[in-house]
């Protein structure tokens, strides 16, 4: 997540520098990547919360995974479904994807300057 935001920076460098050029300041741009990650973040984790507590829940009732008896001491894989560390390990993802882009994004943000952005067309 964190190399595809900040490919996505690297992409942008040229809306950066016209967003600078029409009077925009950094912190108006800086937001509106951080809207875009968690446009981004926020259904790719309801998507894989989704699709994981589907097998977490067929698992439990029909013990998809089975087990030698004689070397693990038990049929199937055992499931333990716990909402709270769902929300834990949720919430730190976001935390951590948060905090790993938003230094970067402000550095290129803050780096861009519109006259080299557009001198590259």
């Amino acid at each position: 997540m964190v190399v595809f935001i900040l490919i996505l920076l690297l992409e942008r460098i040229r809306t950066i520098g016209i967003l600078k050029t029409l009077g925009a300041e950094n912190q108006v741009i800086h937001k509106i990547f951080l809207f875009y990650i968690a446009q981004i973040l926020i259904p790719s984790l309801i998507i894989g919360n989704s699709i994981g507590i589907t097998l977490l829940v067929l698992q439990k009732k029909f013990h998809l995974i089975s087990l030698n008896k004689t070397q693990y001491f038990v049929d199937f894989v055992p499931i333990c479904i716990n909402i709270f560390h769902f929300i834990i390990i949720n919430l730190s993802i976001v935390f951590i994807c948060f905090i790993t882009i938003f230094f970067p994004s402000l550095f290129f943000i803050k780096k861009t300057h519109p006259i080299k952005v557009i001198e590259f067309e």
